[in-house]
């Protein structure tokens, strides 16, 4: 098996930057197969890492703010428990998860190639630890470490796993959440569906945009980047670069990896999919 990009370049952990990827590019011997792996990685971390800054403005529109109300609604732990951010971007999700344990959660742990969009909201959460880490490679967690993990829109991002790529690469994702999830846990995650329409969110979003205008002036710039960058999701979505499923699809996946109880909301003006499913105890 390939050994997981982010431990090839960084074997020491920590983060990882652009440059880092095109210096590593540069060493003549790597082999062809871990080169193409490497070019895709440094073009998707550009990608994402120069959307960074589109964070705050996310939930601005209803649908987004939609999408984000049905994760913590879905979302159980409970005091005492550890659990998961996997991707964890700017923690909102470990800032759901904080509340909806009403504070009583022992330990939240918030997983990303990027961590400085969530080190605002760790300052304000004692039980949030940040640690670099890719969800494309095994994870460094023992076996039966969380009881619930919480993965929001990141799974069909992610290209490969280990050299493994489309549903190949899905699979082995979904076996490392298993491994490292207690029986009985939780796992929450969610998906945009297969045809996504980045211009039915955007119609969708526009009255909050104008509405928020004054709060946010720069928000026809933002909603154009937002605009090009879903447009660029779509078009990875349709080319299979990214992995977008039916529910049927990735029901076939959670089976094969040992999920059981799979339940499915369908949101985001039904452009996205948020699924619930447990471990057997």
């Amino acid at each position: 098996m390939a050994i997981g990009l982010y431990s090839l370049i960084k074997p020491q952990g920590g983060e990882i930057s652009y440059q880092d990827i095109l210096h590593f590019l540069e060493n003549p011997e790597i082999d062809v197969e871990t080169r193409k792996r490497a070019s895709l990685w440094a073009e998707e971390f550009k990608f994402w890492n120069d959307s960074r800054e589109l964070y705050p403005y996310f939930e601005v529109g209803a649908p987004f703010r939609k999408h984000s109300g049905v994760m913590k609604r879905l979302m159980a732990p409970n005091p005492g428990e550890t659990w998961l951010d996997a991707g964890c971007g700017p923690a909102k999700m470990s800032e759901f998860l904080w509340e909806k344990s009403k504070h009583g959660i022992k330990k939240i742990v918030g997983l990303d190639i990027i961590l400085w969009p969530a080190k605002e909201v760790a300052a304000k959460i004692p039980i949030l630890e940040l640690k670099y880490g890719s969800l494309g490679e095994k994870l460094d967690f023992p076996d039966n470490t969380f009881d619930g993990i919480v993965c929001n829109l990141v799974v069909p991002y992610l290209i490969e796993f280990e050299g493994n790529y489309g549903k190949s690469g899905i699979q082995k994702i979904f076996e490392e959440f298993a491994r490292i999830l207690k029986p009985g846990g939780q796992l929450l995650w969610s998906t945009l569906i297969k045809n996504y329409s980045c211009d039915l969110v955007i119609a969708c979003a526009t009255p909050d945009v104008l509405r928020s205008l004054k709060k946010y002036p720069k928000l026809p710039s933002i909603a154009l980047y937002l605009y090009n960058y879903g447009k660029k999701i779509a078009k990875k979505g349709k080319s299979g670069l990214y992995t977008l499923l039916p529910a049927s699809e990735w029901d076939e996946i959670l089976k094969k990896t040992g999920f059981v109880n799979s339940e499915w909301e369908s949101v985001f003006i039904e452009q996205s999919l948020i699924n619930s499913c447990y471990l057997p105890l």
